[in-house]
């Protein structure tokens, strides 16, 4: 009898995270909003809990610049008109369903389960970050946690989008044998910066030294071979919101805009980098702006009320 060693692999793999995802069902269902107070408007607006799951987060969601595009181990709760990440905490932010313009499963890279990719409408152009789940990687039907959260978001009138058609990797890496034909541009700015280097929607930080010149932002992280270039003409925008943090826009695959960090905070001195940053590219034509203010109505201050929006 032949036996096919692949697909008998596959299947056992499909087997025990089934076999994982029943045992988990089965088990007391831990409630993720037990610490979290809401005000009695907050809760009437939100609705109840329709999914809950625990993420980590990256990209250029609500209120990212102060956390570095980072969240790590937050809570997710789906309602019938909002999609909430770590509600009741300092970093957490509130997104309409309304305002979801669409979701792909998106595999992260190697043999990591897939996360959940969301573009969400932020001002005049749309943002977007990704979600990958915590805990077992599949549901007890046996699909992908990330799938069964686009299918609920799917059911509340979200879009989804083909998962290779938005496939979207930034290509701004090159060796330092390709800078050539930019070495005689004029230098507008050199700097130091944290930055993003690489991983999965920018998630990888390292200091870099930075320059700006007539055609280019180039930065070059202090690991690694090679330097990063984007072109000052595929710059979509430039946004600050907290310190002389900054996040610099490039269009992805489906027109939306996929963040990278920088930071050029420097404890030593109060020279403003980031605003000064900014204002070079202004000046080179760049769209500039701050960041969209964040929902997060369980917090004072600082954020929209739903009533706003």
């Amino acid at each position: 009898m032949a036996i096919s060693l692949g697909a008998t692999s596959e299947h056992l793999l499909r087997g025990i995270d089934r076999l994982i995802g029943s045992l988990a069902s089965a088990m007391p269902v831990p409630n993720l909003s037990r610490h979290t107070r809401r005000s009695r408007s907050w809760a009437a607006e939100r609705g109840a809990d329709i999914l809950v799951g625990r993420v980590d987060v990256a990209g250029g969601f609500p209120g990212s610049l102060r956390w570095q595009q980072h969240l790590a181990a937050t809570t997710l709760h789906l309602t019938d008109r909002w999609l909430i990440v770590g509600e009741g905490t300092p970093n957490g932010f509130a997104l309409p369903l309304a305002r979801i313009v669409g979701t792909a499963v998106q595999g992260s890279g190697g043999l990591k389960p897939p996360c959940l990719t969301i573009w969400y409408q932020d001002g005049d152009l749309t943002g977007s970050f990704s979600v990958c789940f915590r805990g077992t990687a599949r549901g007890r039907s046996g699909m992908w946690r990330a799938t069964v959260w686009q299918q609920y978001l799917t059911a509340q009138g979200v879009q989804p989008l083909d998962a290779e058609a938005v496939r979207f990797a930034p290509h701004v890496h090159i060796a330092w044998d390709e800078i050539a034909e930019w070495v005689d541009d004029e230098i507008l700015f050199t700097g130091h910066a944290l930055a993003s280097v690489g991983g999965w929607f920018g998630n990888e930080l390292d200091a870099a030294d930075v320059w700006i010149t007539e055609r280019s932002l180039i930065w070059c992280p202090a690991h690694g071979q090679g330097l990063n270039r984007l072109a000052l003409d595929a710059i979509v925008d430039c946004r600050s919101g907290f310190g002389d943090r900054l996040a610099i826009g490039i269009e992805d695959a489906c027109g939306g805009r996929y963040d990278l960090f920088f930071d050029f905070g420097d404890h030593n001195t109060r020279a403003n980098t980031g605003a000064r940053v900014q204002q070079l590219l202004a000046a080179a034509g760049v769209p500039v702006g701050t960041s969209s203010p964040v929902i997060a109505p369980w917090r004072r201050g600082g954020t929209r009320r739903p009533s706003d929006i």
